[in-house]
């Protein structure tokens, strides 16, 4: 439906940064642990300073929109120098500014839609000087969904029962025993573990004092709670919890916290809660919220850090939305590692194949496989999943290969694979050529990118995790159960560190490819999709599991033996 010729569309250019090419090696040398300069971390300002772009660039777009007719008054520079934003413009404005037509796009069988466009064209004079305005086609507004299931419930199970029912539901001693870490034991001020939630969705705190009381080990207090960071829209009231192919985003923070506090306690959680659905969000991602407000300029000046640890259970799909968008915010996550945070994402459920929201389709062209965004950027850590092989929790684990509960003809699997768009980053290569010649997969590359960025990295048990939602013991799952997992042992990680006096970790995976004994490693089970079985789980890294489920004990003395 064409967008009205009245309505406003806030437009957000992305201005071309200074210094893109080097941020790469500048990540890798404070993250390598064979560098000098492992561990010695950027400040959020030294970050702005290097990247911010050149005063060619911004006088440039500024004058092109001033002649253009657009009051300067109207005109504002994100805390970040990244993005420059021009207030109350009119879809009119809008289209005779870029030359296009806008359009409202529905999810199909829902009256929820996002503004977009079929493509714009800019004048010469500022082309290299912007990389990509938003919003440009729909995708780029449409909120990542979760990656998660929540099963049948397991009301016969009311709490700890020992190492004989992690067959039926994983719980924290199931957990301790397959990773080998013990409780959390301090919680320094700072090392909070930072976990995204889409809308009002953590459920009531007696759901959270119920699995205090029944599926902890260590006593945690009645109505201990997450720190809630609100980052909701203005308009918050017309906020909702967004329903996009039956996943209601309520059960997706009680599965990422309670799993979470399980293993940090007495640790705390920050939680950055975004508005999942409202006027607002029609035109912008909730990752793009966020990372507005990690570049505010509280944290610049010195205020509350980010925390040390980000984990994701949300993500999108890397065919359909622009290649610069993705280029740009896959930046945005590598300046967060420059400062030392380490960040998490889900690798998906839906095995080599990804769901694309407006249209439903799950693949690309024939069977051409389908990588997820933000997994697919080297410069995030991305978790698959697993499932044990069999009653016997010490017979180890499988890929994540399950029937979904409710969608009998479908299946959750461990997302994965090679993306279309990132290369292949140094720290991976190695182990990926290592996959690629021993075990290679029998497609030709129309159906895949040997040479793309290779995911996951790393994984963790994502079937049964215990949950209690609305008072009833449920068994969830998928990668957002997962992430959660490996995000929590990293905050136990950095605790250690930092009570020997040492910074925290940052971005993880040239230790964690530096270090493949430090995995279980997982050598059984596929990642289907597409018509296919995807790819096959082998020794070593492989696009199912990555390098395999952590061992926490190995991990510790790596990281520890560190500067």
């Amino acid at each position: 439906m064409r967008a009205d010729p009245g309505d406003i569309v806030p437009l957000r250019i992305g201005l071309a940064q200074s210094n893109l090419d080097l941020a790469p090696g500048w990540l890798l040398d404070v993250s390598d642990p064979k560098s000098v300069n492992f561990g010695k971390h950027w400040t959020a300002q030294r970050v702005i300073e290097t990247f911010t772009p050149s005063n060619e660039t911004v006088n440039q777009v500024v004058q092109w929109l001033v002649d253009s007719g657009i009051d300067s008054e109207r005109l504002a520079l994100t805390p970040g120098y990244n993005w420059l934003l021009v207030h109350n413009t009119t879809v009119e404005e809008a289209e005779n500014l870029l030359n296009t037509t806008y359009y409202h796009y529905y999810y199909p069988g829902r009256d929820i839609s996002r503004i977009g466009s079929e493509g714009y064209s800019l004048p010469e004079s500022v082309k290299k000087h912007i990389d990509i305005i938003i919003p440009a086609t729909p995708y780029e507004a449409v909120q990542p969904i979760p990656q998660q299931v929540i099963g049948p419930g397991a009301t016969n199970l009311g709490g700890l029962a020992g190492l004989d029912t992690c067959q039926y539901l994983i719980t924290i001693e199931c957990l301790r025993h397959l990773y080998k870490f013990g409780p959390g034991n301090s919680s320094t001020p700072g090392n909070e573990l930072g976990i995204a939630q889409w809308g009002d969705s953590l459920g009531p705190q007696e759901d959270l004092d119920l699995f205090f009381n029944n599926f902890t080990t260590q006593p945690i207090p009645k109505s201990t709670a997450p720190e809630l960071v609100d980052l909701s829209y203005s308009d918050k009231e017309n906020a909702t919890d967004l329903d996009i192919f039956g996943y209601i985003f309520g059960s997706e923070s009680a599965l990422d916290v309670q799993t979470a506090y399980s293993i940090v306690y007495p640790q705390n959680i920050r939680l950055y809660q975004v508005g999942a659905d409202s006027s607002e969000a029609e035109t912008r991602s909730n990752f793009d919220t966020l990372l507005d407000f990690f570049h505010t300029s509280e944290i610049i000046d010195g205020g509350e850090a980010v925390t040390n640890v980000l984990s994701f259970s949300y993500l999108q799909t890397e065919a359909t939305l622009p290649v610069e968008y993705q280029r740009r915010q896959c930046i945005e996550w590598l300046k967060l590692g420059l400062q030392g945070v380490s960040v998490l994402f889900a690798s998906g459920d839906s095995g080599v194949a990804n769901r694309d929201p407006l249209t439903g389709e799950t693949c690309l062209e024939g069977e051409r496989f389908s990588p997820s965004f933000p997994a697919n950027c080297p410069w995030v850590t991305t978790v698959g999943a697993t499932s044990l092989a069999s009653k016997n929790i010490d017979d180890g684990e499988v890929a994540l290969d399950i029937p979904n509960p409710f969608e009998p003809d479908q299946y959750i699997s461990s997302g994965g694979g090679f993306s279309n768009i990132f290369d292949q980053p140094s720290y991976q290569k190695k182990a990926v050529s290592f996959y690629l010649k021993n075990y290679p997969p029998p497609y030709n590359n129309s159906v895949y990118n040997p040479s793309g960025r290779g995911f996951p990295d790393i994984s963790a048990l994502g079937q049964n995790i215990s949950v209690i939602v609305n008072g009833n013991v449920q068994r969830g799952g998928g990668t957002s159960a997962s992430t959660p997992i490996v995000a929590s042992l990293v905050t136990l990680l950095n605790e250690e560190r930092l009570a020997r006096g040492k910074g925290p970790i940052g971005f993880l995976n040239p230790i964690l490819y530096a270090h493949p004994e430090a995995f279980n490693d997982v050598v059984e089970g596929s990642n289907p999709g597409c018509g296919t079985e995807g790819f096959r789980a082998a020794k070593g890294w492989d696009p199912v599991t990555g390098l395999g489920t952590p061992n926490y004990a190995k991990l510790r003395r790596i990281v520890l033996s560190l500067p």
